[in-house]
C-alpha cells in the first residue's frame, strides 16, 4: 500500500516535509497547491510533483490521499473541511485552528467522514521524548514535582512580522508537548512582552507557569529576540523532575552547522521529528491502525490552554483552566 501525499502550501514548512516523506517507506509526494504561480511551478518542477491549479482540484485528485494543510493559520480551517469533505486524510500543520470551535468542528467531520484529522505536532516525534513518557508512566522518576520547556531562538524583524505573536505561533509547541507528557494542567499564570525596538504590537516572548493536578509546577518559556549562547544553549529543551529521578532533551543532542530556515544551525531533533512523524502518520496510523501520538483532540486541549493563557496575559490574574470546553 502507498499513501500519496498533496501539500497545500509551499512556503517555509513545506521544505522540511518534502525531504522527510521522500526518506519514509510506502509515500510518495505527487502534489502540490499554492496561490503563488511562481513558486507553485518552481517546487513542483524541482520535487518532479503535479502542480494543481486550485484547491478543488488538488482535494479531489485521485492520486492524493492524504493533504497535508500548510497554508497560513486563517486559511486552516476552511482548508481542512474541503479536504474532508473529498474523503482524504489530512494533517494540519500547528496551529490547527484560530479557536477551540475551529478545532472541534474538524474533529467532528473526521469522525464523520470516516477520515484521519491529525496535528502537526511534530516536537512529539522524537525518541528522547518517548523516553521521557515512559519514564513518567512506569514511575522511573517517582512523582512529577517540577518541569521547564523552553525555546530561544532569534527571528529577525522581517520573520517576526510574518507571526501572530510568541504564543500562538511558538507556544503551541510547549503546549501540546506538556500535553503529551504530563496531561491537562488545572491553572495558568502567564506573561508576555514585546522587547524590540521597532514594536508591532505582539509579543515576542512569553513566561508561563502551570500548576498540574498534583500540584506539580511546571514552567515555559518562549523567545525569538535573541540566541542563548550561554554554556548550555537551549534552543529547544525539556526538563521533567520527579522524586527519584527526571528527564532531560535539547536540539542539541545532534547539530551540525548547515543553516535551515530560521534557524541557524541544524538541530537534528528538529530535523528528524519530520521523518518520524510522517513514519508513524503513514506506516503506524493509516496502514498500522494506531493513533497519532498527539490527535486532533489533543489539538483541542492545546487550544484551550492558548486561550487561558491569553486571557491570563490580558488580565495579570492566574486563570482556572475550563476543561470543560473539550467536550
Amino acid at each position: 500500500m502507498e499513501m500519496r501525499i498533496g501539500f497545500v502550501g509551499a512556503g517555509f514548512v513545506s521544505l522540511m516535509h518534502q525531504p522527510a516523506i521522500a526518506k519514509v517507506n510506502n509515500c510518495r509526494l505527487t502534489g502540490i497547491y499554492d496561490t503563488r504561480a511562481e513558486v507553485l511551478a518552481q517546487r513542483a518542477e524541482e520535487w518532479g510533483v503535479t502542480a494543481f491549479e486550485s484547491l478543488e482540484a488538488l482535494t479531489a485528485s485521485p492520486d492524493i490521499d492524504v493533504v497535508y494543510i500548510l497554508s497560513p493559520v486563517e486559511h486552516h480551517f476552511e482548508h481542512a473541511k474541503q479536504a474532508i469533505a473529498a474523503g482524504k486524510h489530512v494533517l494540519i500543520e500547528k496551529p490547527v485552528g484560530l479557536s477551540v470551535a475551529e478545532n472541534k468542528e474538524l474533529a467532528r467531520l473526521a469522525k464523520e467522514a470516516g477520515v484521519l484529522c491529525m496535528p502537526g505536532h511534530n516536537y512529539v516525534y522524537n525518541p528522547s521524548l518517548w523516553r521521557i513518557k515512559r519514564m513518567i508512566e512506569r514511575g522511573d522518576m517517582g512523582d512529577v514535582v517540577a518541569g521547564w520547556i523552553n525555546y530561544c531562538i532569534y527571528h529577525s524583524d522581517d520573520i517576526f512580522a510574518r507571526y501572530p505573536g510568541v504564543i500562538p505561533q511558538i507556544m503551541t509547541h510547549h503546549l501540546y508537548v506538556l500535553l503529551y507528557l504530563l496531561g491537562r494542567p488545572k491553572r495558568v499564570i502567564a506573561m508576555a512582552t514585546e522587547t524590540r525596538e521597532n514594536k508591532v504590537g505582539k509579543e515576542d516572548q512569553a513566561f508561563v507557569m502551570l500548576e498540574m493536578p498534583n500540584g506539580a509546577m511546571i514552567n515555559l518559556f518562549a523567545g525569538i529576540r535573541t540566541n542563548d549562547l550561554t554554556a548550555q544553549p537551549g534552543p529547544f529543551m525539556v526538563k521533567i523532575l520527579g522524586t527519584e529521578g527526571g528527564g532531560f532533551h535539547t536540539w542539541r543532542e545532534g547539530v551540525n552547522t548547515k543553516q535551515v530556515g530560521t534557524h541557524p544551525e541544524t538541530w537534528l531533533p528538529y530535523d528528524e521529528s519530520y521523518e518520524l512523524e510522517a513514519e508513524h502518520l503513514v506506516n503506524r496510523v493509516l496502514i498500522g491502525g494506531e493513533k497519532p501520538l498527539s490527535t486532533i483532540e489533543d489539538a483541542v486541549d492545546a487550544q484551550v490552554l492558548l486561550e487561558a493563557i491569553q486571557q491570563s496575559v490580558r488580565t495579570g490574574a492566574a486563570v482556572e483552566v475550563d476543561w470543560n470546553q473539550s467536550v
